[in-house]
């Protein structure tokens, strides 16, 4: 799919856990489906028991998108470089076998 970027570890951070590093939609292609749309695919494709993500806490245009996917919070994960503390959420979404 044109426009969409998305890097994927198998198996991390525990076996038969797909983690999505992240999902990335050029601009002139989001608000029109096409996030969901991949990921449908994706999930058909490599068919995983459990998927993964983390979202920037800022970011509640990215975890409503998970959200509607199927993910749930699961975690709030925080780091700090110097000054800067960066929080994320850490979401899943776990398939029945």
């Amino acid at each position: 799919m044109n426009g969409v970027i998305t890097p994927l570890i198998a198996n991390y951070p525990e076996n038969s856990t797909w983690t999505i590093g992240y999902l990335l939609i050029h601009p002139n292609y989001q608000r029109q489906g096409l996030g969901a749309q991949f990921f449908h695919v994706l999930e058909q494709a490599i068919s995983p028991n459990k998927m993964r993500c983390v979202v920037q806490e800022q970011n509640g245009q990215a975890l409503k998108f998970w959200q509607t996917l199927g993910f749930k919070v699961v975690g709030l994960e925080q780091s700090k470089l110097g000054q800067l503390v960066n929080k994320t959420f850490v979401v899943e979404k776990v398939n029945r076998v």
